[in-house]
């Protein structure tokens, strides 16, 4: 075979990828609209909308959409925005040209909230500066941003580089478990002076979850993780949807669930979850809108599906309960007066939603 031939044959896989990538982000959602869940009679005590990825201009509209949910009970609201906050390179210093731009992306967001609603964002790569050298002043200059609009009701969690968890209580049932995954995945500066963070190495931060997890239990609090890394996805860096993804298993990629640092994280965070496993582990990174049972938590949510230019293909899993991967959305999850806890997938519709999907979680 000539060396012409055998460098189209080696790049074929990764072209046919990247046609199955671009179908996906240009194909709107052919999922039928569902039947929504009977709630007359039904009183909630708490909603969290879990939005991730949605960190350019044109993501607001996924943050207009929750907050149009979010009005009708915005007391008892909380929105959780799963990391890659700004794109590209997260919050540049305030002498830097992007600056005003990408500022703006959180201002934009956290100003179409209803006026009672909070909001939490937890640390994602591209926020660490895509993984470069600044990403420690990176991630601190976004959490003094989000302070700065109202420290009362908004927050990025864990602060200032740290690595978790913070913890933060939603009504009666619900304990949050907040992380900063890319601190494990970080090559460069993670820590300095300037901060004291209450765990430090990957030994202390087990011990933490252990104890919260447990701790929770005994409060009789559910325990929801949430994260930008998740711990199983069929989505393209967990390997999956599209023609040249499976091959990324074997290059072991730091942002993939194959690199060698992201296993020894999802190991960490396994071994952490034994005793007393969270029930949702709620991330984002892969662009889609996935919900799969079992594994490390009792439910895993991948919700990232907030960059309209961005959105990727997701396959089903063996423990995958829905996956799609060709429009933009969000998850909202619901706790009821009597302790249940229902589950709805949104597509956008333009600047409209559908719902997709529903579920009673722990019910058959």
């Amino acid at each position: 075979m000539t060396t012409s031939r055998r460098r189209f044959f080696s790049f074929f896989p990764s072209l046919l990828g990247s046609v199955a990538l671009l179908a996906c982000a240009t194909t709107p959602s052919r999922r039928p609209t569902v039947e929504a869940p009977d709630l007359r009679n039904v009183e909630i005590e708490s909603s969290v909308f879990f939005a991730g990825d949605a960190g350019y201009a044109s993501s607001v509209v996924v943050t207009e959409a929750i907050a149009r949910d979010a009005r009708a009970v915005p007391t008892q609201s909380l929105v959780v925005f799963l990391g890659d906050n700004i794109y590209p390179r997260g919050l540049p210093s305030a002498t830097s040209a992007d600056y005003s731009g990408s500022a703006n992306v959180i201002r934009a967001q956290l100003g179409a909230l209803p006026a009672a609603v909070p909001a939490i964002y937890v640390p994602g790569n591209h926020d660490w500066d895509r993984e470069s050298a600044g990403g420690l002043m990176a991630i601190r200059r976004e959490g003094t941003l989000v302070r700065s609009i109202d420290p009362t009701r908004f927050a990025l969690l864990p602060a200032d580089g740290c690595p978790g968890p913070a913890i933060r209580d939603v009504g009666r049932r619900l304990r949050i478990l907040a992380l900063d995954t890319q601190w494990w995945l970080h090559q460069y500066v993670r820590a300095d002076s300037a901060v004291r963070c209450p765990t430090t190495d990957s030994a202390s931060i087990v011990t933490a979850l252990r104890t919260e997890l447990a701790a929770a239990a005994k409060a009789d609090r559910r325990t929801l993780v949430i994260a930008h890394h998740p711990l199983i996805s069929g989505g393209a860096h967990g390997g999956h949807a599209g023609a040249g993804n499976p091959f990324r298993r074997f290059l072991h990629r730091t942002q993939d669930v194959s690199g060698t640092t992201y296993r020894h994280m999802i190991g960490a965070f396994t071994d952490a979850f034994t005793a007393t496993p969270p029930f949702i582990y709620a991330s984002g990174h892969d662009h889609d809108l996935q919900v799969l049972r079992g594994g490390p938590a009792q439910y895993l949510l991948v919700s990232g599906a907030g960059a309209a230019d961005e959105v990727r293909g997701a396959d089903s899993l063996s423990n995958t309960l829905f996956a799609l991967g060709d429009a933009m959305g969000y998850m909202r999850l619901d706790v009821t007066m009597d302790g249940r806890w229902l589950l709805r997938v949104y597509v956008m519709n333009g600047r409209d939603t559908r719902l997709v999907w529903w579920k009673w979680l722990g019910e058959s």
